[in-house]
């Protein structure tokens, strides 16, 4: 199970590029921590800016879902 240092919701993996028409994206793999610097949700950014993919680890860190994500807003469930 990976564990987040202290203090901290992400990691430096986060990448972030500049979009002149609006807010800045984000750009490959994001990953958030709960209070107790636990791994809670993985979102995967392309090169654009969108979201490709999410997966959430439970509490010993096995994934309990694992998404893909499609321009059109749909999604693609990952079977175990």
């Amino acid at each position: 199970m990976f564990v987040a240092p202290k203090n901290r919701s992400s990691t430096s993996k986060k990448s972030v590029i500049k979009n002149t028409r609006s807010e800045p994206r984000g750009v490959g793999e994001h990953q958030t921590f709960d209070d107790k610097s636990r791994l809670r949700l993985v979102r995967v950014y392309d090169d654009k800016g969108h979201v490709t993919g999410e997966w959430e680890p439970n509490e010993t860190g096995s994934v309990v879902r694992d998404d893909a994500l499609f321009e059109d807003g749909s999604r693609r469930a990952f079977s175990k």
